[in-house]
């Protein structure tokens, strides 16, 4: 058993809404309900960004983007020509994480799913 299971544990994650624990249970339910991440094609985007992993996903005309921050540090980019301005964020594991106009932040080891 881990020194610091009375810190971290099932127990003290599951009643958090924000826990890494209840983000992949939201994970999870997202994937089985959604066939966009299941059957869509798979289009890399922000290939040059130095911090961000990102790409589309597509199917039957409907698209969402995945970003993820893997630095320790805030980050942005743009997102012109790549999404429209009629977003809705789909599931997001931190506050910092948002959309602003045609720009993408995150937050130290950010992730967000947008639907456009």
């Amino acid at each position: 058993m881990s020194k610091n299971y009375k810190d971290i544990n099932v127990e003290l994650e599951k009643d958090k809404s924000n826990s890494i624990l209840n983000y992949y249970k939201k994970l999870i339910i997202l994937r089985k309900n959604n066939e966009i991440i299941c059957e869509g094609s798979l289009i890399p985007v922000l290939e040059e960004h130095p911090k961000i992993l990102a790409y589309i996903r597509e199917y039957k005309g409907k698209r969402i983007l995945v970003a993820c921050n893997f630095y320790g540090e805030k980050t942005m980019a743009s997102l012109k020509e790549l999404i429209n301005v009629d977003t809705s964020i789909i599931l997001n594991n931190s506050d910092e994480n948002k959309i602003e106009e045609e720009n993408i932040f995150l937050g130290p080891y950010g992730s967000i799913v947008i639907s456009f």
